[in-house]
């Protein structure tokens, strides 16, 4: 009797751990199958983005990198002898240590945004401050865009251009503030 009922104890215990490990192998197959259904449907994955967030996100980035360029010169953005305005891609030289150290790391930084078009800035006269921008989906700057900048070029930028984002089609990041974008960017 007290072998057949260590028998039995031993069957239960071999099945109760066949089932554990099962369970246990399921369990993790199940977690593995969560987390690559959640990364692949909430991931921020630059396709799902639309043209706007992408060159928001782009914007962003060269923003960083200009910035810590110029928390490492007296807070000036350029030196005396680079363009005060251009394509981002004439900056490379001045800026290629800091893209290679800004977050997240790229393969390379972005020149043109989502609809083809260069990246632009402009760097004020003093080059104390400056401004990063898309032209957007018409290629164009908006009039009130345009002004903002043509007034940040020569140092006439003043407390109440700067208080609050506009909507437009353009998305202008200036004096570390997003001065110029999309509804849709607006609202994050």
């Amino acid at each position: 009797m007290a072998s057949a009922r260590r028998f039995v104890i031993r069957a239960i215990l071999r099945a109760y751990t066949d089932v554990m490990r099962i369970t246990v192998l399921g369990a993790r197959v199940f977690v593995a199958v969560v987390l690559v259904v959640a990364v692949s449907v909430f991931g921020e994955d630059s396709a799902q983005k639309s043209p706007n967030q992408r060159a928001w996100d782009d914007v962003r980035w060269l923003a960083t990198a200009l910035e810590a360029y110029g928390t490492d010169n007296d807070f000036l953005y350029g030196r005396a002898d680079v363009l005060r305005e251009g394509n981002v891609s004439d900056l490379d030289g001045q800026l290629q240590w800091y893209y290679a150290n800004t977050y997240p790391k790229k393969p390379a930084p972005p020149h043109v945004d989502p609809w083809g078009r260069p990246y632009r800035f402009v760097i004020s006269e003093s080059r104390k401050l400056y401004a990063l921008y898309s032209l957007g989906p018409a290629g164009k700057l908006d009039a009130k865009a345009r002004a903002f900048l043509e007034k940040l070029k020569v140092d006439q930028i003043k407390e109440d251009d700067l208080k609050k984002p506009r909507t437009s089609q353009n998305i202008v990041y200036a004096a570390g503030l997003l001065r110029f974008a999309p509804p849709e960017i607006l609202q994050d």
